[in-house]
């Protein structure tokens, strides 16, 4: 039986460097003290557009296309994981400021 194709709702982007994964501290009341990636829902465009879009909005990190690697779809979340290798002393913003008690 052939798999109908849905909507992904939801994007990550893994973002490394050869030093390893690039993840942010969280000090915001609602997740203090936790590790997080970025992502996001993808709004119902497709998940490309919306990972260069939380890639934009969390880090401040605008990326080409071709940088932008497909990983795996998470059936379990239905979501699109992506990765992203930057040099190792590219400054990312802090992920979603707004939220993190800054």
């Amino acid at each position: 039986m052939k798999r109908k194709a849905t909507q992904v709702k939801f994007v990550m982007v893994i973002v490394h460097d050869r030093e390893g994964v690039r993840i942010s501290l969280q000090y915001g009341e609602v997740m203090n003290n936790m590790w997080q990636s970025l992502g996001g829902k993808t709004d119902e465009e497709p998940s490309m557009e919306a990972a260069f879009r939380e890639l934009e909005k969390e880090t401040g990190l605008v990326a080409k296309p071709e940088d932008l690697k497909f990983l795996i779809n998470d059936l379990n979340y239905n979501c699109d994981v992506y990765t992203l290798k930057v040099h190792p002393n590219t400054e990312l913003d802090l992920i979603e400021p707004d939220k993190n008690g800054k």
